[in-house]
């Protein structure tokens, strides 16, 4: 991905409540990358 379709793409910051890797998304539905969880809040 280029700086600048990086600089127009904000990615909300996630923490998943099954594993507890923190991780940020630009997905509507983020799923933890660690453990492939749903059950994720938004910090």
């Amino acid at each position: 991905m280029d700086v600048e379709m990086a600089d127009r793409v904000k990615g909300k910051n996630y923490r998943c409540n099954d594993c507890g890797e923190r991780f940020t998304s630009v997905s509507k539905r983020p799923i933890c990358p660690s453990c492939q969880s749903e059950n994720v809040s938004e910090e």
